[in-house]
């Protein structure tokens, strides 16, 4: 059996009998793309439904970032971060512009314009501009952009996922 198809067995398995709490580790690490598509939108609808809660450890972030609401990432053991998915990303923004300075968590550019992530400390767009002195487009990131960002790049990190319930 293939990896895949035995990872889809697992889960059926796991399943079949509706538990109240399903953990998931990487359900989707081992699938192709049409497969984690299917397996996403059952787990959603089986959770949508109720009677099932589902915790999700992945580091397949952009494949379960349209399911989650609510992020819990670990470094080591300890938590990071535990927070709704929508104020996560609200709490960080990629930047295009010319800067002379900024609380600056990545950095690609040419030297004539220069793209930032940065954890932003308000949702005023003027005021940031103000305060450093640059004009700027903003850009939303995803989960999988952020996540480096917030924890330590050295093993043992984690990023669990909960599952939508709207």
């Amino acid at each position: 059996m293939s990896p895949g198809n035995a990872q889809k067995l697992a889960i059926v398995l796991a399943v079949c009998h509706h538990p109240e709490l399903l953990l998931l580790d990487e359900p989707v690490s081992a699938m192709d793309p049409i497969a984690r598509e299917k397996l996403l939108t059952f787990l959603l609808e089986m959770v949508r439904e109720g009677g099932t809660t589902a915790i999700i450890s992945s580091h397949v972030l952009r494949d379960i970032e349209r399911i989650v609401n609510h992020v819990v990432c670990m470094e080591k053991g300890v938590i990071v971060a535990d927070v709704e998915l929508d104020e996560l990303l609200e709490s960080y923004d990629g930047l295009t512009g010319s800067f002379q300075e900024a609380f600056v968590l990545s950095q690609q550019g040419d030297g004539h314009s220069t793209h930032l992530i940065v954890q932003n400390e308000s949702q005023d767009r003027s005021a940031f501009e103000q305060r450093h002195n640059v004009s700027v487009e903003n850009r939303a990131l995803n989960l999988e952009a952020i996540f480096p960002h917030m924890i330590d790049l050295g093993e043992g990190r984690e990023c669990l996922a909960i599952p939508s319930f709207v």
